[in-house]
């Protein structure tokens, strides 16, 4: 990403409709940088919160993460997550965090809850870079998805013939599968539990 080396402690740069949030996280120091940053989330607020009911809006280092906090319930976010991910990437397209990750999550208020999230995150990070690292021999991996304690699912882009595409699915599922078994994952609770799929984007 470039945004440099050196950061300030006990920051967030945070685009909120109502609540102020507090957070302990690493951000780039640059004025100019922060301002930039701070003017791509007011956009992304403002396309937003038209349709989609939008507590929080920031980004967190040093995971390079842009993290929307929805308001509603399980289900709520549920249905909603993949239109607003989708929304947060085009909106991003060509921007200083155009390679952020993107993490649409419920918000929740009360210091525990929210000291919860924050594990829950910090833990699907974990395991979404370790595999990241891991797959790095296989060309075709372009994204990972995960359900927390649910399923990940290895996003794709295998060309060839129909046969082909279906052989390779199968044998990066198998080494997902036989990855997640390995002393790596050790510390990812109930690991064994997830289901593991692999999908194949359109060319």
């Amino acid at each position: 990403m470039g945004l440099g080396s050196t950061f300030l402690f006990n920051q967030t740069i945070i685009s909120s409709t109502n609540e102020e949030v507090k957070d302990s996280e690493l951000i780039p120091s640059s004025d100019e940088t922060n301002k930039e940053i701070s003017r791509i989330l007011q956009k992304i607020k403002a396309e937003l919160q038209p349709n989609y009911n939008i507590a929080v809006i920031k980004t967190k280092y040093p995971s390079n993460t842009i993290v929307v906090e929805v308001k509603g319930s399980q289900k709520y976010l549920t249905s909603v997550e993949k239109d607003i991910e989708n929304s947060v990437k085009k909106l991003i397209e060509g921007t200083i965090l155009n390679e952020h990750l993107i993490s649409v999550t419920k918000y929740v208020s009360s210091f525990k809850e929210r000291e919860r999230l924050n594990e829950i995150h910090s833990e699907l990070l974990a395991k979404t870079e370790t595999l990241l690292k891991e797959l790095q021999v296989f060309d075709e991996v372009i994204d990972i998805k995960s359900q927390y304690q649910k399923s990940i699912t290895i996003e794709t882009k295998i060309k060839g013939t129909d046969q082909y595409v279906q052989s390779k699915m199968k044998e990066i599922e198998k080494e997902v599968k036989e990855l997640l078994n390995t002393q790596k994952f050790n510390s990812i609770s109930k690991i064994q539990g997830y289901d593991v799929s692999v999908k194949n984007v359109d060319n």
